[in-house]
C-alpha cells in the first residue's frame, strides 16, 4: 500500500503537484519577522479604558475613494438580490466595496488594489 501511494505521488502529475504543495510548508522563507506598527505595540502598562480592537475605516463614496487612491474602482452594475449597498472603505491603497446581507448577517466585500493584497502581516513571513 505504501509503495503504491509513493508511486502515485512520484509518477503522476497530480501526485507531483500535491507533493510540491506539501513541500512548500517545509521551505524556509526570506523573512522570519515583520515590524509592528506603532498602534500594534503593547504599552508597558495596559490602559483598561483603551479600545480592544481597531475600528474599521469609515464608509465613503466610490468617487471619493477613487480620488484618494488614484485609480478607477470597478463596481457591480446592480446591488445583488438580498443585499444592501453600504459604500466603500479605504485601507491604505486598498478599496473595499461593501454590501450587507438583508438576512443571516453576512457581508459581500469586494477588495481592489493596484499593489496586491496581504491578508495580514503574517503573509510577509509565510509562503
Amino acid at each position: 500500500m505504501i509503495v503504491a501511494l509513493l508511486a502515485v505521488a512520484f509518477l503522476t502529475p497530480q501526485g507531483r503537484a500535491l507533493s510540491q504543495t506539501i513541500g512548500q510548508f517545509f521551505m524556509p522563507t526570506e523573512n522570519t519577522t515583520f515590524s509592528l506598527q506603532p498602534s500594534q505595540m503593547v504599552p508597558s502598562e495596559p490602559d483598561p479604558s483603551a479600545a480592544t480592537a481597531e475600528p474599521p475605516a469609515p464608509l465613503t463614496s466610490v468617487a471619493e475613494a477613487e480620488a484618494r487612491v488614484g485609480f478607477g474602482v470597478a463596481e457591480l452594475p446592480f446591488v445583488p438580490d438580498g443585499f444592501n449597498y453600504l459604500g466603500a472603505r479605504l485601507y491604505g491603497n486598498t478599496v473595499s466595496i461593501e454590501y450587507e446581507a438583508k438576512a443571516s448577517g453576512g457581508n459581500l466585500i469586494i477588495k481592489q488594489s493596484q499593489e496586491g493584497f496581504n491578508q495580514s502581516d503574517w503573509d510577509q513571513v509565510t509562503r
